[in-house]
């Protein structure tokens, strides 16, 4: 028994010694471009994406522009059922204050997720987006619609309001031909972590 309580407490400070120091191996996903723009003032605008592939969304950002000081909101939606027109749940919703250098001035504005970041499930939906309430921020897009990415395809745009509290659930989005201008940063953790961790493990049960 006791070497059992001893096994199971180097496993628990096993992990907490490895798990922080997981590599992640990262893509980086630019979505449309700045072929055209559309003054965004109470509106959440997005990508849907059709995940192929398990993954962690580490960041997203949009490009944009705006003066002054600007609340942006931060969106991740999942579709409940491998259903583009189906009922989705919010899963993440983060807020950042950003200073803006005009309406002529684009740059990227986003957000990152510590840890692994959020989620990503192969055949699943996903809304990837951002809003804003009472605000004006020129925001660009490309067409037509359909663009891959390394965790499946971007499939359409989507708009609806921005309200506060976020929407949620929310069902059928609309679909619009658009590539939202946006930039994903996505990771999954590298095989050699793993092997790490497992090989730790081995060795402890031989020892124990």
């Amino acid at each position: 028994m006791h070497k059992r309580k001893m096994f199971w407490w180097c496993v628990i400070g096993l992990v907490v010694v490895v798990l922080p120091g997981v590599v992640f191996a990262e893509d980086v996903d630019i979505v449309g471009d700045d072929s055209n723009h559309t003054l965004n003032v109470s509106c959440v605008l997005g990508n849907i994406f059709d995940a192929t592939g398990d993954k962690y969304l580490k960041e997203q950002a949009f490009w944009l522009a705006f003066d002054g000081s600007v609340d942006l909101h931060f969106y991740v939606y999942k579709s409940r059922a491998h259903d583009e027109s189906g009922t989705y749940d919010l899963i993440s919703e983060s807020t950042r204050s950003f200073t803006g250098g005009g309406l002529s001035d684009p740059d990227w504005y986003g957000v990152s997720y510590f840890g692994r970041g959020v989620p990503i499930e192969k055949n699943h939906y996903y809304i990837i987006a951002y809003g804003v309430i009472f605000e004006n921020v020129k925001t660009y897009w490309a067409t037509p619609e359909g663009e891959p990415v390394s965790f499946g395809y971007q499939t359409h745009g989507t708009e609806f309001p921005c309200t506060d509290p976020a929407a949620d659930p929310i069902s059928s989005p609309p679909l619009q031909p658009k590539r939202f201008h946006q930039r994903l940063v996505t990771a999954v953790p590298e095989p050699a972590s793993a092997l790490l961790l497992l090989l730790g493990v081995t060795l402890l049960r031989r020892r124990y």
